[in-house]
């Protein structure tokens, strides 16, 4: 599950990358028009000539690989937390996901407004998010999930919660059993 969820932060980090490209590309085709027209008006990304624009195809490759990672990472964390958390707190952990998630949303807002730059944004996220996957690696990696155990593994004995009903029944059928086992005993006799 780590590797899973590690894999899936390296490829949103890498779909940063692809997308800090794709701005830099934009950004030389905006330069070049300006230094080949200097007696025209400075143009920028929506007033350069469509025949110069990247074509939106573009953009396919960077929505594939954070789609990916996104796949990768979120549904396997969703997976991971719900695999050790008790029945009670299987909704506490899907609103902490949430939660990061907004959280991530607003520093993004932060981070937009005091950059002004998206160029500089898209390689800051990417390396961001290497920092954020050497720090899962990090945290996690002696943690081994319930469904990663080796065949010479054995899973944990199952205990059983013994609430009151159930030690009701648990009585009641050793009162049952009792009898038939003593009787068992004098037959063999």
């Amino acid at each position: 599950a780590t590797f899973r969820m590690i894999s899936g932060m390296v490829l949103v980090s890498s779909s940063f990358v692809i997308c800090g490209f794709v701005q830099l590309a934009m950004e030389n085709r905006v330069t070049a028009w300006n230094e080949a027209n200097p007696d025209l008006t400075p143009a920028t990304f929506e007033t350069l000539d469509k025949t110069q624009q990247l074509h939106i195809l573009t953009t396919i490759p960077q929505i594939f690989v954070i789609t990916c990672g996104e796949i990768l990472c979120s549904i396997t964390a969703l997976e991971f937390a719900y695999a050790y958390a008790p029945q009670s707190m299987k909704s506490v952990c899907q609103s902490m996901f949430l939660l990061t998630n907004a959280c991530g949303n607003i520093c993004v807002i932060i981070f937009t407004k005091i950059t002004k730059e998206d160029l500089y944004l898209y390689f800051m996220w990417a390396a961001i998010e290497l920092g954020a996957a050497f720090l899962m690696y990090y945290i996690c990696r002696r943690v081994q999930a319930p469904w990663t155990l080796t065949r010479t593994q054995e899973p944990p004995p199952r205990t059983l919660q013994l609430t009151p009903r159930r030690w009701r029944q648990v009585v009641t059928a050793q009162k049952l059993l009792l009898p038939l086992t003593r009787n068992d005993a004098d037959n063999s006799r």
